[in-house]
């Protein structure tokens, strides 16, 4: 009796090991991997397929991934043409949108978003105004510009002194949704002798394609010192994969607090963006009721 006991559990031990090797198991195993591996690729095909997806195995045949609306699909290697990591916050849906080309700014201020190494822009303001900011690290970038007519009509002068200006910046992500960032603008106006030079600091929340940015800064020239500080509360949020909604807003402290305030859409494509805005206040209203137009555009580098 002992002997069948024994062999009995013997034989029932044998059938759950050989039935964790089965099929039914192995699936289990595939889902534990998808659950584990969130990372998402854009997977091109050499068909012209694009696929959104997370690759769960793969060999030197196959890949097998998941999909928004196929849990499991398997791909032949020899088809892929490439794979390329994408960030969760550009998955919409299970649609890839392509990162925002201008995260780092609104209109004219910054966010504390800070431009990766080696990445840059260009910017034009209403055809007059030309900047340029580059990616030093990943934490420090510098900027610059001019004025188009100040700078031609100068030319040849012996006292050259155009509207130009310098605006190097420091952010750093210090948790998922929130970066900090100090900044400078030193700035040249024509007829003074020292130049202008604001400092500033930045907090954001959010991330590259939805934040909020509370800015303060404090600045001095030959004419002013510094009394009060000056704020801006700015923001986007993106709303297809092609628009973002946009606002820039600034408190200046002159007699008393004046508030400027913006509103405007952003057009975006993979390494450019144009920004369309209306700039308004009290007196901007008695001249333009809607506002005074604002139009730039971006170009990465």
């Amino acid at each position: 009796m002992r002997l069948r006991t024994v062999v009995y559990m013997f034989i029932c031990t044998m059938i759950s090991i050989i039935n964790c090797y089965g099929q039914e198991p192995a699936k289990q195993n595939l889902g534990d991997m998808q659950k584990a591996d969130s990372t998402w690729y854009m997977i091109m095909l050499k068909d012209g397929t694009s696929l959104t997806a997370n690759i769960l195995m793969q060999d030197q045949k196959t890949m097998i991934v998941s999909t928004q609306s196929l849990p499991r699909l398997e791909l032949v290697q020899d088809q892929i043409v490439s794979v390329k990591k994408i960030q969760a916050v550009n998955i919409k849906s299970g649609e890839y949108r392509f990162p925002n080309p201008n995260e780092t700014r609104y209109l004219f201020a910054p966010s504390a978003i800070n431009l990766k190494k080696g990445e840059g822009y260009y910017q034009n303001t209403d055809l007059l105004l030309h900047s340029f900011n580059y990616g030093i690290t990943d934490n420090f970038s510098i900027g610059g510009g001019f004025e188009f007519l100040s700078t031609i009509g100068m030319i040849g002068d012996t006292y050259f002194n155009p509207i130009c200006f310098l605006t190097p910046k420091l952010g750093f992500q210090v948790q998922e949704k929130l970066y900090l960032g100090v900044g400078m603008l030193i700035g040249n106006i024509p007829g003074m002798t020292y130049p202008l030079i604001m400092g500033y600091g930045l907090a954001t929340y959010g991330d590259t394609e939805d934040n909020m940015t509370l800015g303060v800064g404090m600045g001095t020239s030959e004419f002013t010192t510094p009394k009060s500080p000056v704020f801006t509360i700015s923001g986007m949020t993106r709303i297809s994969k092609r628009m973002s909604l946009i606002t820039e807003n600034w408190i200046l402290p002159l007699d008393i607090y004046q508030p400027i305030f913006s509103y405007g859409i952003r057009f975006s494509g993979e390494q450019m963006s144009a920004d369309f805005a209306l700039i308004n206040n009290s007196e901007f209203a008695k001249l333009f009721y809607l506002g005074i137009p604002y139009v730039d555009f971006v170009v990465k580098f």
